[in-house]
């Protein structure tokens, strides 16, 4: 919880009398993927557009700065600074550290033992002689161990350090092609047919190739924590992602919204319909309670086989009402929670904007992701659901949420893509099905249809 709402102050609290208890190393209290060594070792490289991703971000998608990492290349390295050229040569499978060092305000690179190699104040990149090769990155360090999954990460392409005023950034220049395989994986541990992991690939694609476009003049594309790209490592792929990703590489979405999200309803966002099997009401604000409430079709593309994996789809949460006061008190006092009223909702009854009011004023959160973060600290599955409240007097002790699919609902479905894989439909006829008014560019011969 801590990591999702640092601001917190009764868990800060918590944490700190559990430090006293169990030893001052909150750091081992956390989930982190720890590596000794590179797993993948090689995996060869596409030649495609580069981007460029900040490692390490949080929740709000800002790079933290770190105070150090260890590093260790499957081949060797070369360390290059932007103004005097290759300074520095790392065998195979030698550990080397980066770190802050803050009576020069610069950037430290040493030695197993602690032996400064070089020093630096300005970028310098970490190159794999070959490009197949790769980079373990190891115990990364920050001022605040909640503030990003710290885990180690196993990279392809090369690694920009970048010295700032209180630590480093670390961001991955990296082919397209060579980063998709790894966003497959952490996104679809449930998702097996290869014409949704194919299909899934383009969105990717798609949306990676758009994010190099138009953030190109910035110092990073994306983040490792971004909605649509979550990247934990090349260390998480398998044979059946880089296959999936190099029979998709044949098409493109252009000109659409390349998102995804994992589970859907009976109707999406953007009115794709997930069933054949409609209920005798329209999917309209007035009747998501119907929705919430009654059982899904059964012919729902996305419906589990496992019937312990509806929650995926159907969703319900209680919240603390003291909880949801002491998050909107970040942004304003409003004293005790007594309404909660949403404010503006798409023509089917997604909740974009939600009034908090309170006994000594009101607040209002003004996007999805905000009123997602005030009533859940970010645990909220989808911006589709309805809010009951419950009293204790005049003031609100605990909120019920139902709600309905995940994110969105704009883009691609994952367990809807694997639903119609499984009805026999190509990777070609999913990317149409839930895009149907995109433009699609056929990448061998450039056309678009």
């Amino acid at each position: 919880l801590y990591s999702l709402d640092p601001d917190n102050k009764q868990l800060a609290k918590k944490i700190a009398k559990y430090s006293k208890e169990f030893g001052n190393k909150s750091i081992d209290y956390l989930f982190y993927l720890r590596l000794d060594q590179p797993i993948v070792h090689e995996l060869p490289s596409t030649p495609s557009p580069k981007i460029k991703m900040a490692l390490y971000a949080n929740r709000e998608q800002t790079p933290q700065e770190l105070q150090a990492i260890s590093f260790q290349p499957s081949g060797t390295a070369t360390v290059t600074d932007e103004k005097l050229g290759e300074v520095l040569r790392v065998p195979s499978y030698i550990d080397k550290q980066i770190v802050f060092n803050p009576l020069t305000g610069g950037v430290d690179l040493q030695n197993a033992k602690g032996h400064i190699e070089f020093s630096a104040k300005r970028p310098f990149t970490i190159s794999l002689v070959h490009p197949e090769r790769t980079l373990l990155i190891k115990n990364a360090q920050a001022e605040n161990i909640f503030s990003a999954d710290l885990s180690d990460k196993e990279l392809q392409g090369e690694l920009i350090v970048v010295p700032t005023s209180g630590g480093f950034m670390l961001v991955n220049n990296v082919n397209a092609e060579d980063l998709i395989p790894a966003l497959l994986a952490s996104r679809v541990q449930s998702i097996t047919h290869p014409a949704a992991l194919e299909a899934f690939a383009v969105v990717l694609r798609s949306a990676l190739l758009q994010a190099a476009e138009e953030q190109k003049d910035r110092p990073y594309f994306i983040t490792d924590n971004d909605t649509d790209f979550k990247f934990k490592g090349i260390n998480l792929i398998f044979k059946t992602l880089l296959d999936a990703s190099k029979e998709s590489a044949k098409i493109r979405l252009t000109q659409a919204q390349a998102g995804s999200y994992d589970n859907c309803g009976v109707l999406t966002a953007d009115q794709i319909q997930n069933t054949a099997d409609k209920p005798g009401y329209i999917f309209s604000p007035a009747n998501v309670s119907k929705y919430l409430l009654s059982n899904p079709p059964a012919d729902l593309y996305s419906r589990p086989q496992d019937p312990t994996q509806w929650s995926g789809i159907k969703w319900m949460y209680v919240y603390d009402g003291k909880e949801i006061q002491n998050r909107i008190a970040y942004k304003q006092n409003i004293g005790k929670l007594r309404a909660i009223m949403p404010t503006s909702l798409t023509p089917n009854g997604r909740i974009l904007s939600i009034r908090f009011e309170g006994s000594k004023g009101s607040y209002e959160a003004k996007t999805p992701q905000e009123a997602a973060f005030i009533l859940s600290a970010g645990t909220m599955r989808s911006n589709l659901f309805d809010i009951v409240p419950l009293y204790k007097g005049k003031n609100i002790k605990s909120v019920l949420v139902r709600g309905y699919d995940t994110g969105f609902g704009y883009g691609l479905c994952l367990q809807g893509a694997d639903g119609l894989a499984k009805k026999g439909m190509d990777y070609k006829g999913i990317i149409k099905y839930y895009f149907p008014n995109a433009r699609i560019l056929n990448t061998t011969t450039g056309t678009i249809n």
